[in-house]
């Protein structure tokens, strides 16, 4: 990715604000969305009463809309021009998508941003580059474990910081435009 784009303009972030972003008709994206609303949210809301959701990316589907209209602390904002403000705002990024193949950009992109992230295994899978190289990422595959996770990463300042720093270097090492590029050319 390009890192001159995805990175932090502003170090502060909110307390206890979730984000997820991605194409929201896009039907992987869409059951982890309502996953996150219906099963996790509810489970660290149990620890962590004020947290914030943000549901980020175009064509949210109806039931979205419909499944968190009345909850004043989740915005399902539709299409943005930029979503790094948003990513600015959180303080842990979810993505608890049980459907993936290959990298998952948006998870890379929150890494950048220097949000840390709680994924499912699979999105883990993607982002592995060398088999014991372990990416700087939280993992679980059920509601109650990404929800414990998301409350220990809200709860522990020190391991955001941590997840935060390796992250964005995670990204810089293995995902970046002109290491890539460089590769490809050597390939060729």
């Amino acid at each position: 990715i390009d890192l001159d784009y995805w990175k932090r303009g502003s170090n502060s972030s909110q307390d206890n604000c979730l984000i997820f972003t991605g194409v929201m008709d896009y039907q992987p994206n869409a059951e982890a969305a309502l996953f996150l609303v219906e099963k996790i949210l509810p489970r660290v809301r149990e620890m962590i009463p004020d947290v914030e959701l943000l549901i980020v990316g175009r064509n949210p589907s109806a039931e979205l809309i419909e499944r968190t209209r009345s909850d004043s602390k989740i915005t399902v904002t539709g299409f943005v021009d930029d979503l790094r403000p948003y990513l600015e705002r959180a303080t842990v990024y979810v993505a608890p998508i049980h459907i993936a193949s290959g990298t998952q950009n948006k998870v890379v992109e929150a890494m950048a941003m220097q949000v840390p992230v709680v994924t499912t295994p699979v999105v883990g899978d993607g982002l592995r580059v060398e088999k014991d190289i372990v990416p700087p990422v939280r993992e679980a595959e059920s509601e109650a474990e990404i929800a414990k996770q998301i409350v220990r990463l809200l709860k522990n300042r020190e391991e955001r910081m941590l997840l935060m720093t390796q992250g964005r270097r995670y990204v810089e090492d293995h995902f970046n435009w002109l290491r890539s590029a460089q590769i490809l050319e050597e390939m060729c």
